[in-house]
């Protein structure tokens, strides 16, 4: 018999942006504040280099996400191959599955500066004994409809 394989991969423009943006970061916290401490406390220099350091992370693992030739989602007869970062893979049989949920995470930043209001769109993959798994939506092309649409065949057979 042979094995239908539907590939996801990761939504190259925005980790691909999210890259850039961490570099931008990065940049502006060395160039700007970090070279002139002068006004700066010991412990807001040491607040900035850790924001650095966070951002220098972030960016790489943005940019081996846009990179990364291996689908984040892999569909096949068996179950689904979801790969959440470059070293975690987790393959769910369809069997396994006791329910699958969209769920939506809001996060408000409010400072006296700035407001910021971030939303992430996940699909979590709960599992018979088992922790759940969930896939990033907003860093996944979906291709339109492509991915619900298979995900939907597969569930109902």
């Amino acid at each position: 018999m042979q094995s239908e394989s539907i590939k996801f991969y990761s939504n190259r423009l925005i980790t691909g942006l999210l890259g850039v943006l961490m570099i931008g970061v990065i940049y502006i916290f060395y160039t700007k504040i970090l070279t002139d401490t002068y006004l700066l406390t010991g412990i807001a220099v040491a607040v900035f280099w850790a924001l650095t350091i966070i951002a220098f992370i972030l960016g790489i693992a943005c940019f081996i996400k846009t990179f990364d030739p291996r689908p984040v989602v892999e569909i096949t007869s068996e179950g689904m191959k979801i790969r959440t970062f470059v070293f975690f893979e987790a393959f769910v049989p369809w069997h396994e599955i006791s329910g699958i949920n969209q769920e939506r995470f809001t996060n408000v930043v409010a400072t006296p500066v700035a407001f910021a209001l971030t939303r992430s769109n996940f699909l979590r993959v709960y599992r018979h004994g088992k922790r759940s798994v969930a896939i990033n939506l907003l860093l996944l092309n979906k291709r339109g409809n492509e991915f619900s649409d298979t995900l939907a065949r597969h569930l109902a057979s």
